[in-house]
């Protein structure tokens, strides 16, 4: 494959849960800012171990930017993503739910994860992001600011 066709341009805002339609990213701007002039037919293979990890790490903070312009965003009637950061290889989703996080069982904590996890793998480009080296987080929060769960996607 070539850099150009993988390079990972995050997924929308809402993976893990519902998808926004509205939510865009600019992948010809992604790869403006992140692949390397007179390397975008260029194997990944071809590249050094480092050189993936720059370009992953400037793809998710590219897609992060791109995307936190957007929030918040509804995703559905009780959550919203309100913040999407990144950190090297790794893209953060800040999610609040309109719950009181004391109200949440263990059971319902661990089925939002697993629920998450579903559909992140699910979605082609997210798993040949972290193939290449990127992972999600995903923070949960409830609507006073209290952390709910989180968890860190890396593989399938």
């Amino acid at each position: 494959m070539r850099c150009l066709l993988v390079l990972p341009l995050a997924a929308i805002a809402g993976a893990g849960v519902a998808q926004p339609a509205n939510v865009r990213t600019d992948s010809a701007e992604l790869v403006r800012r992140c692949v390397p002039a007179g390397m975008e037919s260029r194997a990944m293979s071809e590249l050094s171990a480092a050189q993936r990890q720059a370009m992953m790490s400037c793809a998710q903070g590219e897609a992060a930017r791109q995307l936190n312009a957007q929030t918040p965003i509804q995703v559905d009637e009780l959550s919203s993503v309100t913040a999407i950061s990144a950190e090297g290889t790794q893209l953060t989703y800040h999610m609040q739910v309109q719950v009181n996080a004391a109200d949440v069982t263990d059971a319902q904590r661990a089925g939002v994860v697993q629920s998450t996890r579903g559909n992140v793998c699910g979605l082609e480009q997210m798993r040949r992001t972290m193939a290449m080296g990127g992972s999600y987080r995903y923070i949960w929060t409830d609507r006073t600011g209290a952390e709910i769960t989180r968890t860190v996607i890396a593989g399938c």
